[in-house]
């Protein structure tokens, strides 16, 4: 084999890490691996995961993508990630609870409160029809101080999956401006008004950056095996990354998202607020509208194992 330049990609999904390799010496091929996780289900309405699920599942698809490709000399990692799912690390990068997952329902009765404090300025919060709800990290935030407070003490980082990932390969704690979804305004900056909802949540939000910029290098012996000192982006939630993927360059153009979750999203140069239409802070002129479901590909997999058909 010959040593060849790749890229790497990464997608913690919902039900599997997703790995890509591209090739950088101009052919476009990309190699893929994917490793699934369990999702448990502790109580009705819950949906949790381990996160040393996700830093297995990329450390083995990195090891079968070399041991299938060959030898590769790694320039840059990406990585995205499913959002509303949340977890508490400490300052030691270590999760104090499980990551609580967008399809958790337990913060229902906490999100119903936030919601309610916040509805007669939701417009001077938002901006425009935003509903807190059981996925909301704020939410989460609460039910965690009420029903976990010995996590909450020690608890220094509220993380979706792609920043704890970020985190432990390069040590450095960082997130984009899209993944926190409801608490991060106009000019990629956090909404003090809206943290101020569930006080104390200010203390754990990570640095804002730029999703295409450089969050660190990998560091040497790292979680998942991956050659130290490569860089690591800050990466973004999964429907950018799709944004980017599938080319949507134009105000007009639309895509769809067959995953565990159904999506339909329209790119814009502008944003018209619309109650049941979710529409992300702009990047660099960019407007994102989605209309996501909360099953799709989930679903289906559901009726499969019903039916006892497996493909």
């Amino acid at each position: 084999f010959v040593t060849r330049d790749a890229a790497l990609g990464i997608d913690v999904g919902t039900t599997s890490v997703k790995a890509g390799l591209l090739f950088l010496d101009g052919d476009g091929r990309i190699e893929t691996a994917g490793r699934p996780y369990p999702t448990r289900r502790p109580r009705e309405g819950w949906a949790e995961q381990d996160p040393q699920d996700w830093l297995d599942a990329i450390g083995a698809c990195w090891a079968e993508l070399v041991a299938r490709c060959g030898p590769v000399r790694l320039r840059a990692v990406g990585v995205c990630s499913q959002v509303n799912t949340h977890l508490l690390a400490d300052a030691a990068l270590r999760p104090v609870t499980p990551a609580i997952t967008w399809q958790d329902l337990r913060a229902a009765p906490e999100a119903a409160e936030i919601d309610a404090a916040a509805a007669p300025r939701r417009t001077e919060l938002w901006g425009g029809p935003f509903t807190a709800d059981a996925s909301f990290s704020l939410s989460r935030a609460l039910w965690v101080r009420r029903h976990d407070p010995a996590a909450w003490a020690g608890a220094r980082w509220i993380l979706s999956p792609k920043d704890l990932v970020v985190a432990r390969l390069t040590g450095e704690v960082v997130t984009d401006a899209l993944s926190p979804i409801g608490v991060v305004g106009p000019g990629d900056a956090y909404l003090p008004e809206v943290l101020a909802l569930v006080p104390g949540s200010e203390r754990l939000v990570p640095p804002i950056r730029p999703f295409d910029s450089a969050a660190g290098q990998t560091l040497p012996d790292g979680p998942a095996g991956l050659p130290p000192g490569v860089p690591v982006s800050v990466g973004t939630m999964d429907a950018w990354g799709s944004i980017v993927g599938s080319g949507l360059v134009r105000p007009g153009q639309a895509m769809e998202v067959s995953g565990t979750s159904e999506i339909v999203a329209v790119r814009s140069d502008r944003t018209v607020p619309t109650p049941g239409v979710i529409s992300f802070p702009p990047v660099r002129g960019a407007h994102l509208h989605a209309g996501p479901t909360q099953a799709g590909g989930d679903a289906l997999g559901w009726a499969a194992g019903a039916l006892g058909v497996t493909r």
